[in-house]
């Protein structure tokens, strides 16, 4: 794996700077041989699932020769937290409700990190109170597409086989979802499915539909791979070492045309095609139209304050629980 620089010592662009390096150095070394890149799969989880997103939108930028395919598991691509699935699957996911509590420190005195403008976006330009939201970069710079993924130009389009995992009950489930549906360009703002599929097809490579497997993880929490070698952890590490082999074989050249492929995967490994199921939920554009007024707002503090009043309505739900079991309960 890269030993790339850490937040919040080395804040962003260190990690894609450093995830570009080493791509680089594998496929025009200084010495030795090259690495072809079709022999080459980015891999990653969590935050490292989107710095796996980050450098194949730097590597399409750059005009660089793209791997043969990438692998993210539970991708985050979303630092503003705009999804629904962020609030929705809170008491199913074992990520922290408002995020990571720390000790004191001087690496987080960010005021002593020289400001890079070019990286900066329009997010909360004129809310100067609202405190730092991430380790990993700052207010301005959470819509750029190298931190949040989600917010790509060219949508995460013209990008090499993409294998996205995600557990149905984690909180950056609609992350992955949208991720899947915005680069295999499932809804464009073309009128009908046939001018979106004519419009694929004349599309510059940099624009053309990224071919996508979505694995959705029935019940599953964030990154559930590594926590036990349950039936879905197994059978999630088993279809990546495939996925792997499929993209990297110089004999399959993948005739399957399908740009998006919806595999739902249940907890004793019941493995079902729901890429019609999926689509469906965003039929009539509604769904989808939300997401995309959610991800466009500007204001950073609307997304926190939205996010703390679940987490509060939470906890009052889950006090008048305990007090009326503990009222219920047989006094001796």
């Amino acid at each position: 794996s890269i030993d790339y620089r850490l937040a919040p010592q080395h804040p962003f662009p260190a990690a894609v700077e450093d995830a570009l390096a080493a791509y680089l150095y594998l496929i025009d070394p200084p010495t030795g041989p090259p690495v072809d890149p079709s022999n080459i799969v980015i891999a990653g989880d969590s935050a490292g699932g989107g710095l796996v997103f980050a450098l194949l939108l730097a590597i399409r930028d750059a005009g660089l020769a793209a791997p043969a395919g990438a692998m993210t598991l539970s991708p985050w691509i979303d630092l503003t937290h705009s999804l629904p699935s962020i609030m929705t699957n809170i008491s199913t996911d074992y990520l922290p409700a408002l995020g990571f509590k720390h000790k004191p420190s001087r690496a987080v005195d960010y005021h002593l990190l020289p400001i890079q403008a070019k990286l900066q976006d329009r997010m909360e330009e004129d809310d100067p109170e609202l405190k730092r939201v991430q380790f990993y970069a700052g207010n301005k710079s959470l819509k750029h597409p190298w931190v949040s993924p989600v917010y790509d130009k060219r949508l995460l389009r013209g990008l090499p086989p993409l294998l996205i995992q995600t557990g149905t009950a984690e909180r950056l489930n609609d992350e992955a979802v949208y991720a899947a549906l915005q680069a295999s360009n499932q809804f464009s703002n073309t009128e009908s499915i046939a001018a979106a599929a004519a419009a694929a097809a004349a599309a510059t490579p940099a624009m053309r539909p990224t071919r996508v497997e979505l694995e959705m993880y029935v019940d599953q929490p964030h990154v559930f791979q590594i926590l036990l070698p349950t039936t879905s952890s197994m059978c999630a590490i088993e279809r990546l070492c495939d996925f792997c082999r499929r993209v990297t074989s110089k004999g399959d050249h993948q005739t399957d045309t399908k740009r998006l492929l919806v595999t739902t995967i249940t907890p004793d490994g019941n493995v079902t095609d729901t890429t019609d199921e999926l689509l469906n939920t965003f039929l009539d554009g509604t769904k989808w139209r939300m997401w995309q007024a959610r991800l466009a707002r500007t204001s950073l503090r609307e997304r926190m304050n939205e996010l703390k009043a679940v987490v509060a309505r939470l906890d009052q739900e889950e006090q008048h629980h305990a007090t009326t079991v503990d009222g219920d309960s047989p006094r001796v």
